[in-house]
């Protein structure tokens, strides 16, 4: 019975499910939330790297008979950073969600004009 009153009232919405734009922005918002709650212990492990390089570098220039100037990493301070990461997904969750939202709003003229169109029974 509810599908006859269904068919009798136009088409349905598609669901917002069927729009790669979701489920773009649905990852993009978990790589963010990832990125927040690991991000500390990648640093850390990053930090950790780079300092067995930069104990390398510094063990070289004491076998050359130089005072060691190379500076040790620290979950703070590394080279590599998480930055780039949450740029490019911010960007991505931030194109994601628009394209999401024109999507939502072109549906909902679209489907709020068949509507008006409809001839009650």
């Amino acid at each position: 019975m509810a599908a006859e009153e269904n068919m009798a009232n136009g088409p349905n919405r598609p669901p917002l499910t069927d729009s790669p734009w979701f489920w773009i922005h649905a990852f993009a918002t978990f790589a963010l939330v990832a990125l927040t709650v690991m991000g500390p212990r990648m640093l850390e492990r990053q930090a950790q790297i780079e300092r067995k390089q930069q104990g390398r570098q510094r063990a070289l220039e004491s076998a050359a008979g130089q005072t060691p100037r190379t500076a040790l990493s620290t979950p703070q301070s590394t080279k590599i950073t998480l930055a780039p990461l949450f740029v490019i997904v911010g960007a991505v969750w931030i194109v994601a969600w628009v394209m999401l939202w024109r999507r939502s709003q072109r549906l909902r003229a679209q489907y709020s004009g068949t509507s008006s169109h409809r001839t009650t029974s």
